[in-house]
């Protein structure tokens, strides 16, 4: 081999090593900083009061990504604004970043999770696709991300037959305050949720499968004149629901009441309400003398479009010591919440 070629062929070599070593270099030193903002994420945590805890953990992902992979995860909290508090738990958290795409912090879930609201029953399930994006700025704390979830299928008592196909949302929170002032807004998200079949245990007024779910949510804190001061206040600002005879839109306001049950307020729209009442007669969730009386509002209060097409009923919908009701009108009785 000429003495040229062999020295040219030494220097890519020698280059190419070069970034070996500095890829390698940056990944770890990108795989300690995301151990380091565990640890803080961890302690900083503490002080809203909530408690996350993990189990061994290792660094995945050279060369293209740069990954901390957490075993046995779990975060609890919550307790003042939903009564019970809120815990979720993952066998396989994985946190990191793509060298394609610096500026987007992914994390993703896997094997068998669990969320608990409140005090309902924990929900086990495991999903084919759990990803969160969030999105980094430069010197700026992250303020927003998006959520992707398909396959979900329940596997514990309580999910048994839960199934979602796809859930997308995307979340914003305000910025950090610093000496305990309050910050501008709360938490707001936009969800939407397809072919959602419900868990075989219960019993749901329109069927067991929701065709569409979508809302846009603002969460809050309730102030010192609330019923349960520092509980959390649910803004939907609009909500859209689908699901057997069902075709809602709607707003609402939800909360707790002194005795820590949801209640709530708003305005609902309902597309062909008297089919939807005729299918909650047929499945016993009305009796026969209160579908008369929801008939007869239906009457003074549904209307047909100007254009002609299915009539239309337009209400105030109030949820009140566990009775949802519709006008005047009261429809089903929710089971009592147990808060933890």
């Amino acid at each position: 081999m000429p003495r040229g070629l062999r020295l040219i062929l030494r220097g890519v070599l020698g280059a190419v090593a070069l970034v070996v070593v500095l890829d390698g270099l940056a990944w770890w030193l990108v795989t300690g900083q995301l151990e380091g903002a565990e640890a803080r994420i961890v302690a900083e945590s503490a002080k809203s009061g909530w408690a996350i805890q993990t189990g061994a953990s290792h660094r995945a992902g050279w060369p293209l990504a740069a990954r901390l992979v957490l075993d046995e995860v779990t975060a609890a909290g919550a307790a003042r604004e939903v009564p019970g508090g809120i815990a979720w738990r993952a066998r396989r958290l994985e946190v990191g970043l793509d060298v394609r795409h610096p500026t987007k912090l992914v994390v993703r879930a896997d094997g068998e999770q669990a969320l608990r609201l409140g005090g309902l029953p924990e929900l086990a399930y495991t999903t084919d696709v759990l990803l969160l994006d969030v999105a980094l700025a430069l010197g700026q704390p992250p303020q927003a991300a998006a959520l992707h979830v398909a396959g979900l299928r329940g596997t514990g008592a309580a999910a048994k037959g839960l199934a979602i196909e796809t859930l997308d949302a995307h979340v914003t929170w305000p910025p950090p305050v610093l000496d305990g002032a309050s910050a501008a807004g709360g938490i707001a998200a936009r969800i939407e949720a397809r072919a959602i079949t419900l868990p075989a245990s219960g019993h749901w007024p329109f069927g067991g499968r929701i065709d569409r779910l979508q809302t846009d949510a603002e969460a809050e804190r309730a102030g010192a004149a609330a019923a349960l001061p520092g509980s959390a206040v649910l803004l939907l600002r609009h909500v859209a629901l689908s699901a057997g005879a069902l075709d809602l839109t709607g707003h609402f306001t939800l909360g707790f009441d002194a005795a820590r049950q949801p209640d709530g307020v708003g305005e609902i729209r309902v597309v062909d309400p008297a089919r939807a009442v005729a299918e909650l007669v047929q499945n016993g969730t009305l009796d026969r003398r209160a579908g008369f009386a929801v008939d007869a509002m239906l009457l003074l209060l549904a209307r047909t479009p100007a254009g002609g097409g299915k009539p239309v009923l337009e209400a105030p919908f109030s949820l009140r010591d566990r009775v949802i009701s519709v006008g005047q009108v009261p429809l089903f009785r929710l089971p009592a919440a147990n808060p933890r």
